[in-house]
C-alpha cells in the first residue's frame, strides 16, 4: 500500500470491505466481517474511485486480516442513536453540549440515511423512530432533557437491536453518545453476552461510540 493511500482520510460510507477474520480469535469471529468506509482525496474532498483489495490493510491485534472483496456501497444506512442523558449530564450541566453534538451529527450525515434516536437514562425511551426527516430529528435533539437514573447502555443496545431492527437491514449501525458516568444495565452472563455479540457480527451491525468526559468538572468530548 502506498503512503499516499495510507494517509488518505477515512470516514463513513462509499466502499464496502468484506474481511476474513483469521488467526487466534474467538470461534464466533473466525468468519467474515464487513467494514464501511469512505475514502476521500484531502485536496479536493472527492471520493477516490477504483479502489480494490490491495488498496487497504486491516489489522486485528497487530495481525493482518485477509480482505476478500471491495464493493461500492449504495444502500443507505439505518442508524440508531442511543443517547446517555443520565443524571451525570445534569450534574455537570452538559445538556447543551449534548444537544449541539447531536445537531452537528444530524446536519453532517447525508439525508438518505434513516436515523432513529433513543435516550437511555433509567430505561430505553424512543425519541424518534427511523426516519429521513431531519427537521423532526433536529427538533427531538434540540428538545432533549436530562433523565433520571443511570445510563443503561447494554440494555439499550439489546432492546433496540431486537425491537427496532428486523434482521433484513443491509447496513445496521449504532451510534452511542455516552458519558463517563456509571453503566447501570442489568447483569448479563458471558454466554448471553457472547450470543448477543455474535448476532451483531453475523448480521453486519456496526457500533460506534463517543464519550463526553466529565472529569475536571466540565464536559469534554
Amino acid at each position: 500500500m502506498s503512503n499516499q493511500r495510507v494517509t488518505r482520510r477515512l470516514s463513513l460510507l462509499t466502499l464496502v470491505l468484506s474481511i476474513a477474520i483469521l488467526g487466534t480469535v474467538p470461534a464466533f469471529a473466525q468468519s467474515t466481517g464487513t467494514f464501511f468506509v469512505k475514502v476521500t482525496d484531502p485536496s479536493t474532498g472527492e471520493s477516490v474511485p477504483n479502489l480494490g483489495v490491495n488498496s487497504f490493510q486491516v489489522q486485528e491485534d497487530m495481525e493482518v486480516m485477509e480482505i476478500l472483496s471491495v464493493e461500492a456501497g449504495t444502500t443507505p444506512m439505518k442508524v440508531a442513536v442511543l443517547i446517555d442523558n443520565s443524571e451525570t449530564v445534569q450534574q455537570f450541566q452538559g445538556i447543551s453540549a449534548l444537544r449541539n453534538g447531536l445537531l452537528g451529527f444530524l446536519n453532517t450525515l447525508p439525508e438518505e440515511h434513516e436515523v432513529a434516536m433513543y435516550s437511555i437514562a433509567g430505561n430505553l425511551q424512543e425519541l424518534s423512530g427511523f426516519t429521513t426527516d431531519r427537521d423532526a430529528l433536529r427538533s427531538q435533539a434540540d428538545g432533549l432533557f436530562p433523565g433520571s437514573g443511570g445510563a443503561k447502555m447494554i440494555n439499550g443496545l439489546r432492546e433496540t437491536w431486537t425491537e427496532a431492527f428486523d434482521g433484513s437491514e443491509n447496513w445496521p449501525v449504532f451510534v452511542l453518545v455516552l458519558t463517563d458516568g456509571p453503566e447501570t444495565s442489568g447483569n448479563m452472563n458471558p454466554t448471553q453476552f457472547q450470543t448477543f455479540v455474535e448476532d451483531l457480527v453475523v448480521k453486519g451491525a456496526m457500533v460506534h461510540g463517543m464519550v463526553f468526559e466529565t472529569r475536571g468538572g466540565g464536559v469534554q468530548s
